[in-house]
């Protein structure tokens, strides 16, 4: 019965779901088993002609992109290529597109993370 820093829960007469710890604050790097081993998001969004996407590998992988429109029709495949862990950056020219709702793929090994992105 002991919160996520090795604290004694405050129960007062209800059940304590462990979602509020008293006077404690556990960080990510605490609890490195909680980062995700993918991280995607894009900017700006929304957007006009194009947009940064920017995804992180907490290891070297295998990563395909895909780009879907919000009906589910494949727009777009960056061809898979092996990258080492970090920050990559992908600019995605949407000149000839309608605006609209769009979904960003990412596969790197066997995560998969997903990103919805609004064209102007």
């Amino acid at each position: 019965e002991l919160d996520l820093a090795g604290e004694p829960r405050i129960f007062n007469y209800r059940v304590d779901m462990g979602a509020f710890e008293w006077n404690t604050f556990v960080g990510m790097e605490e609890y490195g088993h909680l980062i995700p081993e993918l991280a995607l998001w894009n900017f700006p969004n929304p957007f006009a002609a194009s947009t940064c996407i920017t995804y992180e590998l907490q290891q070297t992988s295998a990563v395909q992109i895909t780009i879907y429109n919000y009906q589910g029709e494949l727009i777009e495949v960056i061809p898979e290529k092996r990258q080492v862990k970090g920050n990559h950056n992908l600019i995605w020219q949407t000149e000839n597109l309608s605006p609209g709702l769009y979904y960003c793929k990412l596969r790197a090994g066997n995560r998969v993370q997903t990103l919805k992105m609004i064209k102007l």
